[in-house]
């Protein structure tokens, strides 16, 4: 398998992702793709670094959780922490940077 299959599978099943232990050394392993080479390649395929691949799939992640309704019931700061942010400032920078609105404006554009 190669490390663009690899990258495509990991958006499907993002929750293999969202584990600590995904990292460079982890894709190495798994593809048995030199360390040096997946740095450079991963780089190349997303256009992202791999902390901001994981965050683009912690926001997905938030999304599919608010369009069934998860913040009826809960916070804005819970989701962060559900899908994987240490805090909530993390959380709202990286929903606002990935999509481009606060979570409150792109919940309150949905109603």
């Amino acid at each position: 398998k190669d490390l663009g299959n690899g990258i495509i599978d990991w958006q499907r099943d993002f929750q293999q992702v969202l584990d600590d232990k995904f990292n460079y050394g982890f894709i190495s392993d798994s593809l048995k793709i030199p360390l040096y080479k997946v740095k450079l390649l991963f780089k190349y395929h997303t256009l992202l670094s791999l902390t901001e691949f994981i965050n683009v799939l912690k926001v997905f992640n938030a999304l599919i959780l608010i369009d069934k309704g998860y913040l009826n019931s809960f916070t804005i700061e819970s989701l962060g922490k559900k899908v994987g942010f240490n805090s909530r400032i993390t959380f709202h920078n990286n929903f606002i940077k990935f999509m481009g609105l606060s979570v409150r404006k792109y919940v309150n554009q949905k109603e």
